[in-house]
């Protein structure tokens, strides 16, 4: 028997179009080395909108199990398109297409192994190889029930077996399975007998659908192939291609050409074993399918014996149409061309544009743009991928005349004031519907349907480019822009004289600018003087003077223009004083201490108007001309302040005449002088001068012996800052940073001045958590090391002596084999600045050598001073051990934890009797226990 060849189409495909599935067939074919014939049988089980379809009808075979319209149960069967509904132990499942309405057989098996499905095959030829092919799936839910297992056999109505397979177990894997195997009929055989035999006991499983039986021819693999490689032809083109067998055929066989018509295939000529043929290419449009068919030459003219080629398809297209989407008008400016032609069969490649001014574009969309107006014939030409071109498409366009767009502004034409603009656009085709305006200064575009003329205002002077885009009622746009220079207008400034009454006239001075020079303007001032006469009124210098007759308040006002035309002013209230009357008062004047500024107020006033200036001397009888300070804006109230010269102890005190000279003006009579005595007292000069920085582990400092009074002048210190108290500064309680602390001294001499003075001490962190260990045992000739631990940053450590490390300048040292016990300091150092700004601190650790004790065997304690006591050489330095020692009877006599005093040979304070007693001596520290006995003698 056999084998059946099995492709698994996965159910989650099933939606796939049948076109995909007969894709896998095909390709399981040539991957066979074979062709095919069309199908003689092929047993879909129909199909249909309702989920049952009745029983086996009489050409899809014969079943002794009992038909249901429902779930089948043991021994029955149904057709229908879906399992939905049915056994819950059953998956959800439609046919192997995957088709809503396609039918399948769902069988339950018998539960007795044997016959299920019979089917008798007619119309096969003789002596000619079938393929039978079926697809099959385990519609069990579970993997655990009784698995399908098939056997097909081919025989002859003799019973005579002519071929077969067996699908094995078939496995719940939710997928459909198609088995398939070859026999060959013998010579005078067109009847066989299909048989499909359960091989499974029914029962817990066992459920199986089937669908698309089916027969075919099946022989060697035979291709066929064009002259050429691109079957696509164009319409009405009169061309011949030759097809012709890329494969050998059999000896003994012959061939026919065939043409698909809509009656089925059509003979191209009689058969013969040509293998080749010319074929006129059809001139309507449509798709034409070949093949070539091959059997024994006794069967070749009998269809259900001949094996087909793969198909030929000749595909006849109609001529792409060129259509131009273009409006019949269109504007004299850059204008996209569009069109809309259909490529009909193959894709349009190339497309050939005429625009009716003696210029073309090979563009799909191009753009163009016409030189002038008037009525220009565009023709479009397009051609397909295979050569195939289309008639010329033709079209009458009109571009549109442009409008004349054109604009006015008026001058002069100045930063921050209005500019009128005017439209004087024209239109020979179209009425101009809509005028946008762009000030290219940044702001909103403007948008006007009439030429009324309007205003805008530029915000800073430069040029600027002014665009109008005017658009027609038949769409059409044009713009016009012009550089538009706005000017600057003047700075206009000026300084107003101090005046008063007396004054012979007033001093005006201009300080206007344009672009950061005064060239070219022009003034004019206004004094509004109601006394002077028009003429004297006004000005058109750039600093003139006036005479203003009465005290008064005057509003002065200055027009300036540039050459451009842009003018601009500005008006300053200018007050004509009256006399001046000097006043000024001094806090303290008796008692101002020489370290600390006098201080003096002004009290000045006018009998109109305002003091324009104050002059100070403050040593008036000894300088009068050279003032130690002048002041051109005085205001009532104001502080001056001056630092005398120091009155050193023992004087006690000195005395100055301080003047102040008032003006209102420049005349004699617009000044006056007012004068006061003021005392000098003697005061304390310090000095101060702790350590800049410390570390907040140096201790204390004593603040008075860093500091002096170098006068000598008699008085009190007292010092104030964080971490002081009294005459002492403690780091610790200061913190870490930078700590100011203040001196105050008061004088005691009677003047009771003070002075103060500041320093500031940074308090710099030391290392912290500084440990240099446990103290280590060691027994002698053993290495070991050290590990210390600190926390800060920078850190620097330094192990002295060095006697035995292994680097002294790290915190974890090894330490080489030491004869003796030895104590090292570690020192950690901030390493923070120059050397001696850092911060250290230190810690100890001894290594204890551990030595063989020497334990002696006698001793004699009979209080003569020698040999009074145990002395065990070297025990004391194990701390912990273990001494016991046992008079002969095992009775326990004397104990000790550490041996640091000698056993004196007493127990319980009285002497014990002279004799050997036994000791069990445990040092620790990793040296072993000893044991040995004493003996006490008097």
């Amino acid at each position: 028997m056999l084998p059946v060849v099995r492709t698994i189409l996965h159910i989650r495909f099933l939606c796939a179009i049948v076109i995909i599935c007969s894709a896998v067939l095909l390709v399981s074919y040539k991957g066979n080395a074979q062709s095919f014939g069309d199908p003689i049988v092929k047993i879909t089980f129909g199909s249909g909108s309702s989920q049952y379809a009745g029983p086996l009808k009489p050409d899809s075979g014969y079943t002794d199990y009992f038909y249901v319209n429902k779930s089948p149960e043991d021994n029955d069967y149904t057709i229908a398109n879906s399992t939905i509904g049915m056994n819950t132990a059953w998956v959800q499942t439609r046919d192997h297409t995957g088709d809503t309405n396609g039918m399948m057989m769902i069988v339950n098996a018998s539960y007795q192994p044997g016959l299920f499905y019979t089917r008798t095959v007619t119309g096969l030829c003789g002596g000619t190889e079938f393929q039978f092919s079926a697809w099959i799936k385990n519609i069990l839910r579970r993997t655990n029930g009784i698995l399908p297992n098939v056997t097909f056999t081919i025989e002859d109505l003799s019973g005579n077996f002519l071929g077969g397979g067996n699908t094995n177990n078939v496995f719940a894997t939710d997928t459909w399975e198609q088995y398939r195997f070859a026999f060959k009929t013998p010579a005078n055989v067109q009847t066989v007998v299909l048989k499909m035999i359960n091989n499974a006991p029914g029962g817990g499983g066992n459920d199986l659908a089937i669908d698309d039986i089916e027969f075919r021819p099946y022989g060697a693999v035979i291709t066929v192939a064009l002259d050429r490689a691109d079957a696509i032809f164009c319409e009405g083109v009169q061309e011949r291609v030759t097809m012709r067998a890329t494969t050998p055929i059999p000896s003994g066989y012959a061939v026919k050409f065939q043409r698909l018509t809509p009656n089925g295939w059509v003979d191209l000529r009689p058969a013969d074993t040509n293998t080749s043929i010319a074929i006129a290419v059809p001139a309507a449009p449509g798709v034409y399918n070949y093949r070539m068919v091959t059997a024994d030459a006794g069967n070749i003219d009998s269809p259900p014996c001949v094996v087909s080629s793969n198909y030929l398809a000749l595909t006849v297209g109609p001529l792409p149409k060129a259509v131009i989407d273009m409006p019949n008008e269109i504007c004299m400016e850059p204008t996209v061309f569009n069109e809309s032609s259909t490529a009909q069969v193959a894709a349009i490649s190339s497309y050939l544009w005429t625009f009716g001014d003696g210029t073309e574009s090979t563009e799909r969309t191009p753009t163009h743009a016409y030189t002038s107006a008037g009525i220009k014939t565009v023709t479009l030409t397009v051609t397909n991928r295979v050569g195939c071109q289309s008639v010329v498409a033709t079209k009458n366009i009109n571009v549109i005349r442009p409008v004349n767009t054109d604009f006015r502004y008026s001058i002069p034409a100045c930063e921050t004031q209005v500019i009128t603009f005017t439209d004087i656009s024209t239109s020979i085709e179209g009425n101009i519907v809509s005028r946008v305006w762009d000030f290219g200064d940044g702001s909103q575009t403007v948008s006007k349907t009439d030429a009324t003329p309007f205003v805008h205002t530029f915000v800073a002077a430069r040029t600027y480019n002014v665009t109008l885009t005017t658009t027609t009622d038949k769409g059409c746009m044009r713009t016009r822009t012009y550089p538009v220079r706005i000017n600057a207008l003047p700075a206009v400034n000026f300084i107003l004289p101090e005046v008063c009454y007396a004054d012979y006239f007033a001093q005006f001075k201009d300080s206007s600018f344009v672009g950061g020079s005064n060239s070219g303007l022009i003034y004019k001032w206004n004094f509004e003087d109601s006394d002077a006469s028009v003429a004297d009124n006004t000005s058109n210098l750039q600093n003139p003077q006036h005479h203003f007759s009465r005290t008064a308040l005057y509003t002065i006002k200055l027009t300036v223009q540039t050459a451009d035309g842009c003018e601009f002013f500005k008006e300053k209230q200018l007050q004509v004083n009256g006399f001046p009357i000097p006043k000024f008062e001094v806090p303290g004047k008796d008692a101002i201490c020489a370290n600390q500024p006098g201080l003096f107020i002004n009290k000045a006033t006018a009998s109109a108007g305002n003091v324009t200036k104050l002059e100070w001397f403050f040593d008036a009888d000894r300088n009068t001309t050279m003032p130690d300070i002048t002041d051109d804006e005085p205001r009532p109230d104001k502080v001056y302040s001056f630092k005398f010269p120091a009155v050193m102890y023992p004087r006690a005190s000195a005395t100055y005449k301080v003047r102040m000279v008032a003006y209102t003006g420049a005349a004699g009579d617009c000044q006056a002088i007012s004068e006061q005595v003021v005392t000098i007292l003697a005061s304390p000069i310090l000095q101060f001068t702790p350590p800049a920085i410390i570390c907040l582990n140096n201790g204390i400092i004593k603040l008075h012996e860093h500091f002096k009074e170098t006068t000598g002048i008699p008085g009190t210190v007292q010092f104030s800052g964080p971490g002081v108290k009294g005459n002492i500064f403690d780091p610790k309680a200061a913190g870490i940073g930078p700590v100011i602390i203040k001196c105050t001294y008061t004088s005691s001499s009677g003047t009771a001045c003070v002075d103060e003075i500041i320093d500031t001490i940074l308090v710099k962190p030391i290392p912290t958590n500084v440990d240099a260990g446990a103290t280590i045992y060691i027994l002698a000739g053993v290495k070991t090391s050290l590990n210390a631990i600190a926390t800060g940053t920078n850190l620097k450590y330094l192990w002295t002596p060095s006697t035995g490390l292994s680097d002294a300048t790290i915190p974890n040292p090894t330490v080489a084999a030491l004869e003796n016990t030895t104590t090292y300091t570690l020192k950690v150092t901030t390493e923070d600045g120059s050397p001696g700004d850092a911060c250290s601190v230190e810690d100890n650790v001894t290594v204890v050598v551990l030595k063989v004790p020497g334990i002696p065997n006698t001793f004699t304690p009979n209080g003569d001073g020698i040999n009074d006591t145990w002395e065990i050489k070297n025990l004391q330095a194990y701390e912990g051990a273990a001494i016991t020692v046992f008079n002969r009877y095992g009775q326990r006599v004397y104990s000790s934890i550490s041996y640091n005093k000698p056993w004196d040979g007493r127990m319980n304070g009285d002497y014990l009797p002279v004799g050997v007693y036994y000791y069990i001596i445990d040092p620790k520290h990793g040296r072993a226990q000893v044991s040995g006995y004493v003996t006490i003698i008097r």
